[in-house]
């Protein structure tokens, strides 16, 4: 052999080949726990995205129950009855350093003398005496002082009693007596149907309160279903002029429009109501959607219609944004939606220009002067809506820029049109009445309910602006309605040119 060549001996070579199995076995046993390394990584991984995942939820949830519980009636529409203890009270402004009560220098007021024709007793008084010396006094004062007192009288009920005769004929047939026309069918009339109504519809009284202030005043026992008679009555009796006031509303040349709760039934449902400066009208629906609006307003609406941004009016071609709920947006900007700066540079705008329009309203400035201090209000105000919309830190005040960014005609109709105000303050008012209603009566109890509720409020919320008396306006509408004659209308009365 080759003195090159290494000669293993047997042994050995079976020696390294044991080992050399054995490092293999070793190899596959490190794979497979590397294999199972990596499994058990890959659940890790897979629990770590769920866990960030998890925070990520978490945290915006945390984030929303922190908007939400930041909302007040300040920076949203709730109401500011829902407000909690601590938050400032909305629209106040500074307060004015002077003590309460009547000022120094401002006009006394004093209850004037009731005429004399209205004066239903009068007595003479003279002194007898001298009040220093006792001597006998004699004569009359030109100028006596008066002294009224103004009293009611003692309220007692009228009853107008009818004996209906049935006589028989001798062909065998009974014939009953019929009622006077004009007669009320019912046991009550025409005056005591409005009373009930002016109760509810003025004073918001609830039927059971209505009960309990005619025993009080008149001892006349009424029962609740007995007041829900009389109210499906009045209903009945204001069906056509309530009418007349809805289709008059839909030829409008411009108006406002608003919805709020309502309860129906124990359900929740919505009370929208649309006005102008003149009429009002009010419908209680399930809904709160655009088919509604549409009901309301008709689908062929022309007029300018001022309301908040709800979706529900966003098929109207002309409409105008309020700008008091855009306060309410922007202050929503700064408190809750992550856009600060941008949230007080608009809410300042804003502020201005309302305070501008409103020295033109009261005549303070001329339409003129107006439209030059507005014109570089307006021009920053859009420049800061633009720089909200492309970088507000937060997405949602980004979201509210860019959606008033895309209605510039909706926002600035008040400036274009001289008839329309900035504000959906008109229906605000008119709406808070029927919250409060509803807090005290609950609502409506049946469908029958919610339109006697409709056309009341229609009618209230109609005569007040027109300086008309409710109760005088229902007496004679329950007059004509028992006497099958028209009701009289609820529209404004327009005097010839």
């Amino acid at each position: 052999m080759s003195g090159n060549m290494v000669v293993v001996p047997r042994s050995e070579l079976r020696a390294l080949e044991a080992e050399g199995a054995q490092l293999r076995r070793e190899l596959e046993q490190l794979r497979a726990e590397n294999g199972e390394l990596r499994a058990a990584n890959a659940a890790l991984e897979i629990r770590v995205t769920g866990l960030v995942t998890l925070g990520a939820n978490l945290q915006a949830q945390l984030n929303e129950l922190a908007a939400r519980l930041g909302t007040n009636s300040r920076n949203s529409s709730k109401p500011p009855s829902s407000d909690r203890t601590g938050v400032p009270p909305r629209g106040r402004g500074k307060t004015k350093d002077r003590a309460r009560g009547g000022q120094t220098g401002h006009t006394a007021k004093q209850r004037s003398l009731v005429p004399a024709d209205q004066v239903t007793s009068s007595e003479t008084l003279k002194p007898p005496n001298c009040r220093a010396c006792g001597a006998k006094l004699d004569g009359d004062d030109p100028e006596p002082l008066i002294h009224q007192v103004i009293d009611i009288p003692r309220q007692t009920l009228t009853v107008a009693q009818y004996k209906l005769h049935r006589l028989r004929c001798s062909c065998g047939v009974t014939t009953c007596a019929t009622l006077p026309t004009g007669v009320s069918p019912s046991h009550f009339g025409p005056r005591l149907h409005a009373l009930v109504a002016t109760g509810v519809g003025q004073f918001r009284l609830s039927k059971r309160t209505v009960v309990a202030l005619l025993e009080l005043i008149y001892g006349l026992k009424l029962g609740v279903g007995t007041v829900c008679r009389i109210e499906h009555r009045v209903s009945a009796a204001l069906a056509v002029p309530v009418a007349e006031v809805k289709t008059f509303l839909r030829r409008a040349r411009w108006a406002h429009a608003d919805e709020t709760v309502w309860r129906l039934m124990r359900n929740r449902a919505w009370l929208w109501m649309a006005a102008t400066a003149e009429v009002a009208a009010f419908w209680i629906r399930r809904r709160r959607g655009s088919e509604v609006s549409k009901e309301m307003l008709g689908e062929a609406f022309d007029g300018v219609l001022c309301t908040d941004r709800y979706s529900a009016y966003n098929w109207v071609a002309r409409r105008a944004l309020c700008w008091a709920h855009l306060v309410r947006d922007f202050t929503a900007m700064i408190e809750r939606h992550g856009g600060p700066w941008h949230g007080h540079m608009l809410r300042h705008l804003a502020g201005r220009i309302l305070r501008d329009w409103a020295s033109w309203h009261t005549g303070e400035i001329d339409r003129a002067t107006l439209l030059e201090h507005v014109a570089p209000l307006r021009a920053r105000f859009e420049e800061v809506l633009g720089w909200a919309a492309a970088n507000a830190p937060g997405p949602q005040a980004q979201g509210i820029a860019r959606d008033l960014a895309g209605r510039t005609d909706e926002l600035w109709r008040f400036l274009d049109d001289e008839s329309v105000a900035p504000t959906n303050n008109l229906a605000e008012r008119l709406l808070r009445y029927a919250v409060i209603l509803r807090k005290l009566t609950y609502g409506s109890d049946s469908l029958a309910g919610s339109l006697y509720m409709e056309r009341l409020l229609t009618t209230a919320a109609t005569l007040g602006p027109q300086k008309r008396n409710l109760f005088d306006y229902l007496t004679d509408a329950m007059t004509a309605h028992f006497a099958a004659q028209p009701v009289p209308s609820l529209l404004p009365v327009r005097s010839d040119p």
